[in-house]
């Protein structure tokens, strides 16, 4: 556990230059140090989330057909062939992988985050870092890049990213509606209204409707099947007991507020700043809508699009003008990432606790 608490005290303290009025350049280098911590930490580990799932993966399958025909998006199965075809060592594989979603995360905090080192610590706390990635977290990198080509109006080419990263993670096509969401100018009270309605319409919601739903999507109809089947009815029901659903709204609702309150006055200081907090609403709108089928279903839904939280929430340190008022904000920002980010590992001691890294006894 001191691993843990010693890597989130580091990028603490990198967070923290951003009250030193560094310039960019210098902020960039130190966005470079700490990734390449987190490409070697993730690159090098053996364990982790699903690690078994995605290790007999790779060792078990050897053609193309059998990456094919295992229950893992083809896409990614594509990816473990080649790389086992070329090398057979699934420490390239991850090392590849870290250096792809840790690099783009990364590219996207720094093109897009008005307080960079603050949207790095958030990243970390809320996603790791990435070091413990999985599929998933390739597919949300091609999903921010295909932010950059909504916000170009590039229809096709935001398209065949959605389409690759579908490849990788089915739920990647909940990202679709993205690129029509983002440029929209809602009024805050719709936007409030929509926010009531899809709570109430998802306690209403039945899971049966999703069985029926996935009888007219025509996308890799078999695929989605099996995935309903697993979100929706295999998982353990406690994952939709009132408790953890009513945290879960909690959480996603915490910051909306201010993200609301922020979003005219941000007009002339970041003109996309209202598409990312559109993409956020909508996404916790999808998560309002899917949690009464289960919490597993809902977040796979929202993630792409809750992502846009590590540019949104640090913005709020541009309306605070006195440095003391600034830095206690800041500290408690800080321990409620760090409440966060402890209970992450504590909730999956099993899959993080030790870390272990195939060079060093770590």
């Amino acid at each position: 556990m001191n691993f843990y608490i010693g890597l989130y005290i580091i990028t603490w303290i990198i967070s923290f230059f951003e009250f030193f009025n560094l310039k960019r350049k210098n902020k960039i280098i130190l966005l470079i140090f700490i990734g390449c911590i987190y490409i070697f930490l993730g690159g090098f580990r053996w364990n982790g989330n699903d690690w078994y799932v995605y290790y007999d993966f790779f060792t078990r399958n050897y053609t193309l057909d059998d990456f094919w025909n295992a229950p893992i998006d083809k896409g990614f199965g594509l990816i473990n062939y080649l790389v086992k075809s070329i090398f057979d060592e699934y420490t390239l594989l991850l090392i590849l992988l870290a250096i792809v979603i840790i690099v783009v995360k990364l590219w996207f905090i720094k093109k897009y985050a008005i307080f960079p080192l603050i949207s790095l610590l958030y990243w970390y706390a809320t996603y790791f870092g990435d070091i413990y990635f999985i599929r998933q977290d390739l597919a949300a990198s091609i999903a921010l890049i295909s932010i950059y080509f909504i916000i170009k109006r590039n229809l096709k080419v935001f398209i065949l990213l959605i389409g690759i990263a579908s490849t990788i993670q089915i739920s990647s096509i909940f990202f679709l509606p993205a690129y029509w969401i983002f440029n929209k100018q809602i009024k805050i009270k719709y936007i409030c209204w929509g926010l009531i309605i899809s709570i109430i319409l998802g306690r209403l919601i039945d899971v049966s409707i999703l069985g029926s739903l996935q009888n007219y999507i025509f996308i890799d109809q078999e695929r989605i099947a099996s995935k309903v089947d697993l979100y929706v009815y295999d998982y353990d029901m406690n994952d939709i007991e009132a408790l953890p659903l009513f945290l879960g709204y909690c959480r996603r609702l915490l910051f909306i507020p201010i993200e609301l309150w922020m979003i005219n006055r941000m007009e002339k200081i970041d003109k996309n700043y209202r598409g990312f907090v559109n993409l956020i609403i909508f996404g916790n709108m999808l998560y309002f809508l899917l949690a009464n089928m289960g919490s597993t279903f809902a977040v796979r839904a929202n993630y792409f699009y809750v992502m846009c939280e590590m540019i949104t929430i640090p913005a709020i340190f541009i309306f605070i003008k006195k440095m003391w008022v600034k830095l206690i904000v800041f500290f408690i920002f800080s321990i409620y990432l760090y409440l966060k980010y402890i209970f992450f590992i504590l909730n999956k001691p099993e899959a993080f606790i030790p870390y272990i890294n195939v060079l060093f006894n770590m």
